[in-house]
């Protein structure tokens, strides 16, 4: 009833989607277990989980198992002390003056476009920040300590 061609065919398609199905993908998902870390081991478990192997140094991991630490290169640690930073006028077009009457030492600044490619980075001077050279939109604006370290965000409206 069916032709070679149409056999294979089929059989090529059902085999196809067959391997689509069993994809394997490299995360776990869970919300049991937990870790344990001293200064010469450390082990972290899930319920159900068979025992999993973790070798390394300061530089290098590796690990044995399914149960694998997430890896995020681009964070910011956020700080639970809040300065108020008073960022005006916003939206703006050419300049926002930026204010804390919590904050008074130094001040570092980093401005950011909608897809986190950094467009400015150095000290507040003078209390504002120029941002009449960049095209509309929105923009995140991180004030830091002269330690790099987050004080706060604020999001930017630029306008004409």
């Amino acid at each position: 009833m069916f032709t070679k061609k149409a056999k294979l065919t089929w059989f090529l398609l059902a085999a196809g989607s067959i391997v689509y199905a069993q994809q394997i993908t490299p995360f776990v998902v869970n919300n049991c277990g937990t870790s344990f870390t001293t200064p010469s081991a450390s082990i972290t478990y899930c319920i159900g989980e068979p025992a999993i192997t973790k070798i390394g140094n300061s530089t290098n991991t590796i690990t044995q198992g399914f149960l694998q630490p997430l890896v995020n290169g681009n964070s910011i640690k956020e700080n639970n002390a809040s300065y108020n930073f008073a960022v005006y006028p916003n939206p703006s077009s050419q300049e926002v003056k930026i204010e804390s009457a919590n904050y008074k030492e130094d001040v570092f600044l980093k401005l950011l476009d909608a897809n986190g490619k950094l467009l400015y980075s150095g000290n507040l001077s003078n209390g504002s920040l120029f941002i009449g050279n960049y095209p509309n939109g929105l923009y995140q604006l991180l004030v830091l300590d002269k330690n790099q370290q987050l004080l706060e965000r604020k999001t930017i409206n630029k306008i004409n």
